[in-house]
């Protein structure tokens, strides 16, 4: 049987747990930083991170045969300095008092030395650069979120969100994952910066893929900080817009948007997507946002959404929409993320969102699929009457 699927390749997919958390402990002991002025070994790393040699070496061994990571050895009877850099006749086994004029202890020494296996100095590679916490686009945070503890142990409630539906994490901490990042401010830090992190990539991906020049006004419901307008509103100097998230995480929304110049084109509004919207705008954003809600609930908002933007308005879905391309199984891996999460939060097909669309008074128009998975699906207002909402 061609390209039959071998025992190797079934023990290389059950080691995927492996992979993730090891990214986010490295990521977490801020491995990935110490390695910007040159390699280092295992042990020169343990030092700067607050980790064990041994147990860290054997971290990095495993991800350099992913290409996190590089390995390379050092030469024989070289050792490594605390800097990096190698200083010849010594080694880490030898005796400070051993000289090659000393007698047969020295004589020992030099043929362990020579013997010895090379030590090993790891490398970034183009992966492990994005682990960086100091450089533009950096998923630092990201892989903290995802290879964490609080994911982690979510994740452990998966076969609990298979049976019954319900949300793993919600299993896993006492409380559903809103409501624990209100009550756990450092997890509810990571989660933001872990999510901000993926999507400040996912913001240029999307001002570059669909035309905003046409609207007047925009509304980004539920839009968190306010990453996403700055970065459309920057893009488009015509353009007015309004942030619609909750009191709590528009709080320190103005810092973006000052710092991203259109402090002055924004309007910072504090309410609640299933409240009524404000109507001031022609088209409304829901990026990220859908994804966490069942179709209910998605209804609800997105009838909302339609009434806020009347008769000629535009509604635009940003989401991991589900396919069978490589951006679909992205997509899948995400569904199984809201599953557990959130339990009825899950990711869409094109004819799913098509239905939901028309249910909530609204065609699907046209879907534009960006460089970053991401596809931005948009609507306006059906010629029928607007669906009742229950």
């Amino acid at each position: 049987m061609q390209n039959e699927f071998t025992l190797s390749d079934f023990l290389k997919l059950m080691g995927g747990h492996a992979v993730v958390r090891s990214i986010g402990v490295v990521a977490e002991l801020g491995v990935p930083d110490a390695l910007v002025n040159g390699p280092r070994t295992a042990q020169e790393l343990a030092e700067v991170c607050g980790a064990d040699a041994e147990a860290l070496g054997r971290v990095l061994r495993m991800l350099a045969a992913i290409g996190v990571f590089t390995e390379s050895p050092a030469a024989r009877g070289l050792a490594e300095s605390p800097t990096g850099t190698s200083h010849p006749d010594a080694h880490p086994d030898a005796h400070p008092d051993a000289h090659p004029d000393a007698g047969d202890g020295s004589r020992g020494a030099t043929d362990a030395l020579r013997h010895a296996p090379p030590m090993i100095r790891y490398r970034l590679t183009s992966i492990s650069n994005l682990l960086r916490s100091d450089v533009p686009g950096s998923l630092r945070d990201f892989a903290r979120l995802r290879g964490g503890s609080m994911s982690w142990k979510a994740w452990a409630g998966l076969e609990h969100s298979v049976r019954t539906g319900k949300s793993g994490f919600a299993l896993a901490h006492g409380s559903g994952a809103f409501e624990h990042m209100r009550q756990h401010p450092a997890d509810a830090k990571v989660f933001d910066n872990g999510v901000r992190s993926l999507t400040h990539q996912i913001h240029a991906a999307i001002v570059e893929s669909y035309d905003f020049s046409r609207f007047r006004r925009v509304i980004d419901v539920g839009g968190g900080q306010g990453g996403l307008l700055a970065a459309i509103l920057s893009a488009n100097q015509s353009l007015q817009g309004i942030l619609l998230d909750t009191a709590n995480v528009v709080a320190s929304s103005g810092d973006v948007l000052r710092a991203a110049g259109v402090a002055d084109r924004c309007e910072i509004v504090a309410g609640d997507f299933f409240d009524p919207l404000p109507r001031q705008a022609d088209a409304a954003i829901l990026s990220h946002v859908l994804h966490n809600w069942s179709d209910e609930d998605s209804l609800r908002i997105l009838r909302n959404c339609r009434e806020a933007v009347g008769p000629n308005g535009v509604v635009l879905i940003l989401e991991y929409g589900l396919s069978d391309d490589e951006a679909g199984l992205i997509a899948k891996q995400f569904d199984l993320q809201m599953l557990v999460y959130f339990g009825q939060g899950k990711e869409r097909t094109t004819a799913e969102y098509r239905e939901l669309l028309s249910q909530a008074g609204l065609t699907l128009t046209n879907v534009v699929q960006t460089p970053a998975v991401v596809a931005v699906f948009e609507a306006t207002a059906s010629s029928s009457r607007l669906a009742p909402a229950e």
